[in-house]
């Protein structure tokens, strides 16, 4: 997606299936990566029906990228 710029104080909306780089024009502080999590509610969706379906439903959601998921919310304060 490239690069974005937020205002120190303000939220913006972010969607992504990888990991996101949070750095500060300070050098004072870190570079951090907010990291995927496993998306649960996908994955035991994926092994109740993939007994029925076989593994349809798990490659259907790695192929959309739906087997994982950012944080809802992430705060970086530095």
């Amino acid at each position: 997606m490239g690069r974005i710029s937020i205002k120190p104080g303000t939220s913006f909306p972010v969607e992504s299936k990888d990991a996101i780089q949070l750095s500060s024009s300070n050098d004072k502080c870190d570079v951090l990566m907010v990291q995927t999590k496993p998306n649960a509610p996908a994955i035991i969706l994926d092994v109740v029906p993939g007994l029925f379906f076989g593994i349809i439903p798990i490659l259907v959601d790695a192929v959309t990228g739906n087997l994982y998921r950012l944080p809802s919310s992430y705060v970086y304060g530095c």
